[in-house]
């Protein structure tokens, strides 16, 4: 009985993972805690902690958001 209280916990904190995963992917642009805190608002059962998820968001944002370019020969003007 207890493995499957494990268990049960462990689907549901991984149901809010992906959660916070495709959240982040559909608004890379917004504060990863502020993602973490509406997701949260929204599963009031089993929810990792953020520093737990943290370092997942980022490369779930990495993905969506191109790098900033580190010359002024990498910026390039649409139109000019």
């Amino acid at each position: 009985m207890h493995n499957h209280d494990e268990e049960e916990i462990e689907i549901q904190a991984d149901y809010v993972r992906q959660r916070l995963l495709r959240k982040t992917e559909k608004d890379p642009t917004s504060l990863m805690k502020n993602i973490y805190d509406e997701v949260l608002e929204k599963n009031q059962g089993i929810v990792p902690e953020y520093k737990s998820v943290k370092s997942s968001l980022y490369r779930a944002r990495k993905k969506k958001v191109p790098d900033l370019p580190t010359t002024v020969q990498g910026v390039h003007i649409r139109g000019k």
